[in-house]
């Protein structure tokens, strides 16, 4: 929730607005006497707290209130009443309709205390609801990653799709590393099927029976982390909380994101893999336990190292049994196996695939890599589901595809553009020039959203001058840039402003 929390107040009195408005004056406070306006505002903007009169023409408080609830439910309500609604609103609090309702005129003090009180409980709701929402999420994936190894029971290899070399020396490497109890450094993009690895690792070991726990360190701050991986004491034997490691005994636990982790749990790790020993947080007793130990990361492990954020010892431990996935960019000889494969293990009835479509899948760079591409599926699937045994519609994909990238350029910023360009696989004749040039509009256009449309601003960014920009902006149709603030300074020329390379 915003540091400033929004209030909504709809009160067609000005006497009782002014004296909310005055009350409540620290509050992000947006007022409104009509309940209509307030009713469009409050369904598209986000807002907290929503405080109205209950008789005002056109709609009543409450009335306002249900026609919310229709489409948003994650904020409070109180309601301005005349002491005649009691009941009313007695049985509107008892349903959850409404947090409180204050009886008119409004008393400053109780006010204010309802609404601190309001804002409280609304922000324990949402954190309690969030936390509800993730677990069933994580039961979701659960049951999804249960259901995909019991599809594969007879051979846990048969789980990871690949005839690209990568994969097959990765699938190699499974099979060496399930013979020891070293310990393992998974290394990929988000995507690449990190976990998939640690799970068939686990089903290919002699702790395959044994339990398989997942300790994600992105889950918690840097204070709770050692309570959870190693539990809890007050002192002496008696535990509070058993850790993951304990929860873990004789099988395996899989720690993701382990490069987040600061340097006294790196060496508290370390002190474990080399004797087997760790103590709880707050405790004494030196505790043992038999676990395997398989880490992943997203990041270079080696420039971590390099960059002080790995300890050098740890890594030299869990480094020497190290599996690195390839992005699914890097070997797009497998998209096409590898949707086949999703398909089938989905049980869907997936629409033949032209060869347009091939190019189409082919060619994209896929920045979520398998995981997008599992969730392209989904979507291709969802809207072609009512047209059996039809050819996927080429314009419909480049559409999902679209809003992939957009929603790639947003979360990686400026990176995106790279990470989501469609590169041609080969299959087909293309022009060169066209592929460059459609490159170079794609940068233009998110550096000039990258400096809100700010024509001086991105041509410094480019290096290029002011000039050239414009004239590349109206080549290629790009529109809405803002052509005042020239910045001071003399423009940097590329020397291909206005000319294109043969």
């Amino acid at each position: 929730m915003p540091n400033l929390q929004r209030i909504v107040l709809v009160d067609d009195e000005k006497t009782t607005a002014k004296i909310v408005e005055n009350a409540l004056s620290r509050f992000d406070l947006v007022i409104f006497n009509d309940p209509k306006k307030a009713l469009a505002y409050c369904l598209s903007k986000p807002f907290d707290l929503l405080i109205a009169d209950q008789k005002m023409p056109g709609m009543t408080g409450l009335e306002l209130i249900r026609e919310i609830k229709k489409q948003k439910d994650d904020y409070f309500a109180l309601v301005l009443s005349a002491y005649t609604d009691t009941e009313i609103m007695l049985d509107a609090v008892n349903s959850k309709l409404l947090y409180q309702y204050l009886v008119k005129p409004v008393e400053v003090d109780r006010l204010e205390k309802i609404v601190e009180g309001a804002l409280a409980d609304l922000a324990r709701w949402r954190h309690e609801r969030q936390e509800r929402e993730e677990q069933a999420n994580e039961n979701q994936i659960l049951r999804q990653e249960n259901s995909l190894l019991k599809f594969h029971k007879a051979n846990p290899l048969d789980a990871i799709y690949g005839t690209h070399p990568s994969m097959l020396k990765i699938k190699e490497q499974l099979k060496t590393y399930a013979l020891s109890d070293h310990p393992v450094l998974i290394s990929g993009e988000e995507g690449t099927g990190k976990k998939l690895c640690a799970q068939v690792l686990h089903k290919l070991s002699n702790r395959r029976d044994l339990p398989f726990v997942h300790f994600d360190v992105s889950n918690f701050n840097e204070e709770a982390v050692e309570l959870e991986l190693f539990g809890f004491s007050k002192g002496g034997t008696k535990t509070d909380r058993e850790g993951f490691l304990a929860q873990a005994d004789r099988g395996i636990l899989y720690i993701s994101g382990f490069m987040l982790l600061d340097k006294a749990i790196q060496a508290k790790i370390l002190r474990y893999l080399n004797y087997g020993t760790y103590y709880n947080a707050g405790g004494d007793q030196e505790k043992t336990a038999d676990v395997r130990l398989i880490f992943s990361c997203v990041q270079d492990p080696l420039r971590e190292v390099q960059a002080g954020k790995i300890r050098k010892d740890l890594f030299y431990k869990i480094g020497t049994l190290h599996i690195q996935i390839p992005p699914l960019r890097d070997r797009r000889s497998d998209i096409v196996g590898l949707i086949d494969f999703i398909v089938k293990r989905r049980n869907i009835n997936f629409p033949p695939l032209t060869t347009e479509a091939i190019e189409f899948f082919t060619r994209y760079l896929y920045p979520g890599n398998v995981r997008e591409l599992e969730g392209l599926i989904e979507k291709v699937y969802v809207q072609t589901r009512s047209r059996k045994n039809e050819a996927i519609d080429l314009e419909d994909l480049g559409k999902i595809l679209d809003e992939n990238v957009e929603m790639y350029r947003k979360i990686q910023g400026e990176t995106a553009v790279i990470r989501t360009i469609q590169l041609p696989n080969g299959a087909h004749a293309y022009s060169m020039k066209e592929f460059i040039r459609s490159i170079e509009k794609e940068l233009i256009q998110n550096a000039l959203e990258q400096h809100n449309l700010n024509i001086s601003q991105t041509a410094r960014n480019l290096m290029i001058s002011r000039q050239g920009l414009k004239n590349k902006i109206k080549r290629y149709g790009l529109e809405g840039y803002d052509d005042e603030g020239e910045v001071e300074g003399e423009d940097v020329d590329s020397g291909t402003d206005d000319e294109d390379e043969d």
